[in-house]
């Protein structure tokens, strides 16, 4: 009983945000009842909301084990399903896949579809973001989905809309993902969950900023800050003016995009979340970069250099070396843009998912050719990118190769070759719905202007 008071007084601290107190109460309580997982759990759940995920997944496979040996399928299930998120926090996605299909075995072994549901859900979300297999990851989603609407889970159903919404925006399906967000908000109103309502508004503006329609884009993340301010959401707070900045630098609005990353740096810095400040640092500097401010923008690319070193994230280095390449490229250095291309690139070759990264730089490393005149190296480096992007099933990147293959041709004089190229990529534009955003007006003007020329 003394057990069970302590782990009950312990939920109650964990809920309240009083860690330390929550972890004492819940040592005390494993101490007299060892064969309970519960407060191991609590455990784990702490740690992991500290970031700490190493010391959560120790927890938590410790409670399963437990779990394992009462023959407590039900808590063995569920907690598959946190060990599998933090291993995929972990990038471990191997090991994440197997707790998930643990969770769904024991699902179909006991019969309980709200189980089987929630397996089909991870499952999906898995999918969705290891394999980049959107169509595999509705087919799971849905099955959730299904499981869901006859039992009514209000809850549950409004978090399967949301994520199929997401997986219909990966594949370009703007219309599906408005859909399924449409029916999420519905139900968000009904259960009058506010941060639900903020997560949808936040989804919608990603869909308007794939689209390329960015007053859309900024309304619906202005609406998502509104809720994350009222609710006192941080984190969210601080996500949210990265995402609007984000999308003032896709407008070429370099000096809103500034205001939004200097807000964002404040909470980071203050925080002391040296992720996030890394990132704010790189980006800040590549738009001074944009202004031809070019002290501040190595000054700032210098910050975020020394902490992705201080933290060891090969990652993040590689991405501060593209863009020093990227500043110099904007100075018309185009030797020195080159070197730190390489650079990137070289670095990249250290991480363990470099083809997603690679396509990028060697699309930068071909455009620094192109401006130098050299047509047919540019053209190389294009190809690599090519090949890169369709082993990642990056459609946008995909299409701005193709866009720049074109003006490559053009280059050469081989106009034929060029508006096939061009031409490529229009309707793979097109294709996706984007044909609003920046970055792709450059080839399709220049596709009219070459279709009307003799």
């Amino acid at each position: 009983l003394e057990a069970h008071s302590l782990y009950c007084e312990a939920i109650d601290y964990r809920d309240e945000g009083k860690y330390c107190e929550a972890i004492e109460l819940s040592k005390k309580s494993y101490e007299l009842n060892p064969k309970c997982g519960g407060p191991l759990c609590i455990l784990g759940q702490i740690y992991e909301t500290l970031g700490k995920w190493d010391i959560a997944l120790s927890y938590y496979n410790q409670a399963a084990d437990i779990y394992e040996t009462n023959q407590d399928k039900l808590s063995l299930a569920l907690i598959s399903i946190d060990i599998g998120w933090l291993y995929e926090k972990l990038e471990k996605e191997k090991e994440a896949i197997k707790y998930y299909n643990r969770t769904r075995t024991l699902g179909k072994e006991f019969g309980n579809a709200y189980i089987l549901a929630q397996a089909y859900n991870v499952i999906g979300l898995w999918y969705s973001s290891w394999e980049l297999d959107g169509k595999t990851a509705l087919q799971y989603l849905l099955r959730a989905r299904n499981i869901f609407e006859k039992q009514e889970s209000k809850e549950d159903l409004s978090m399967v809309y949301n994520n199929i919404g997401l997986v219909y925006i990966d594949l370009y399906k703007f219309d599906k993902a408005k859909n399924y967000f449409s029916k999420n908000f519905e139900l968000l109103k009904e259960i009058e969950d506010k941060y639900g309502l903020l997560i949808y508004y936040r989804n919608m503006g990603h869909l308007y900023s794939k689209k390329g329609e960015y007053k859309e884009a900024i309304e619906a993340y202005q609406e998502s800050l509104k809720l994350a301010e009222e609710l006192s959401s941080v984190e969210d707070i601080i996500d949210i003016q990265v995402d609007i900045a984000d999308i003032y630098v896709e407008k070429g609005e370099d000096v809103d995009a500034l205001s939004w990353y200097l807000k964002a740096l404040e909470f980071y810095k203050s925080r002391g979340l040296k992720y996030g400040s890394a990132y704010i640092y790189n980006s800040i500097g590549y738009v001074y970069a944009k202004m031809n401010d070019f002290d501040n923008a190595f000054k700032f690319i210098y910050l975020a250099m020394s902490l992705y070193k201080e933290l060891d994230d090969k990652e993040g280095i590689s991405i501060c070396y593209n863009t020093k390449g990227a500043a110099y490229f904007y100075k018309k250095d185009y030797d020195k843009a080159l070197e730190y291309y390489e650079l990137s690139l070289k670095e990249s070759k250290t991480d363990r998912l470099p083809d997603y990264e690679d396509y990028v730089i060697y699309g930068n490393i071909g455009e620094v050719y192109y401006k130098k005149g050299d047509y047919d190296r540019a053209l190389e480096l294009y190809s690599k990118a090519l090949e890169y992007s369709e082993k990642c099933k990056d459609k946008p990147c995909k299409a701005w190769v193709y866009q720049y293959m074109g003006l490559a041709y053009e280059g050469k004089g081989i106009k034929k070759t060029a508006v096939g190229y061009l031409s490529k990529g229009r309707d793979l534009i097109y294709e996706m719905g984007v044909e609003k955003a920046r970055e792709y007006q450059e080839g399709l003007n220049r596709l009219e202007e070459l279709s009307k020329s003799k």
